[in-house]
């Protein structure tokens, strides 16, 4: 599928919290939401001190933080909801590449007692996430859906490039037909379009999905799909671990 040059240039690392404050600024000016990711995981109190920043800028309300499943544990996870949910945040579980869904799933079932308002990433490379996918579509759920590092193939992983493809578009189906609110994470300009045309014909309101793309590339696409009115998410890693990975 055709990826635009405009959307695999290398981004600029967010190296700390001062600077997260100003992106998140930057993006807010241009009516675009944010999503964090802090790239030193194993350390919560950083992400709980940057929304309290954000919120003292009046910038965290609509924020989302990403948490790494196999990095924290439950009770700090717990932790880190209810102090995001003071500041008008949400929370999305990142079970990351090595975690069975299957305990992220029970997980974010969990603490959604408490939480109602977690979300979830789930990976279209994965042969269950379709099933996942129907099990999520209901209202109030939140899904960001990606494709998922490449892995080498087997009984529950797509290994095929187009195999993988046709996945991500059957769980976007799924998802944006469903009740739910799917997140639709991805660098590919093909997804993206799908995505929009499978919203429309779900008629689906500006505001019930969300298109999320990678900090530092594609401004203009960002831009471009907010002034024709879609919900646009820009995700943003950061601290000293931050490298950049092709987002998928």
């Amino acid at each position: 599928m055709a990826v635009t040059a405009a959307l695999v240039r290398r981004p600029p690392v967010v190296a700390n919290a001062a600077e997260v404050v100003d992106v998140v600024a930057e993006l807010h000016a241009r009516g675009l939401a944010a999503s964090l990711e802090h790239r030193d995981p194993g350390d919560p109190a950083a992400s709980t001190a940057l929304l309290a920043a954000l919120g003292t800028a009046g910038l965290a309300r609509g924020v989302d933080v990403s948490a790494r499943v196999d990095v924290l544990a439950p009770e700090e996870l717990a932790a880190l909801c209810s102090a995001v949910r003071q500041v008008g945040a949400t929370v999305t579980l990142d079970p990351g590449e090595a975690v069975d869904p299957g305990r992220a799933l029970e997980l974010l079932g969990a603490l959604r007692r408490d939480h109602p308002d977690l979300g979830v990433v789930l990976r279209a490379r994965l042969r269950r996430t379709e099933d996942d996918c129907r099990q999520l579509a209901y209202e109030g759920s939140r899904v960001r859906l990606r494709k998922g590092a490449r892995r080498p193939g087997g009984d529950g992983v797509h290994a095929d490039r187009h195999q993988v493809d046709l996945a991500y578009v059957r769980c976007l189906r799924v998802l944006l037909e469903g009740a739910g609110h799917p997140v639709v994470a991805t660098r590919d300009d093909r997804l993206l379009a799908i995505a929009r045309s499978l919203a429309g014909r779900a008629d689906r309101a500006p505001g019930t999905y969300e298109l999320q793309l990678r900090h530092g590339v594609g401004q203009a696409e960002q831009e471009r799909l907010a002034a024709a009115g879609e919900r646009v998410r820009v995700h943003v890693p950061w601290g000293s671990a931050s490298r950049w990975t092709p987002a998928t």
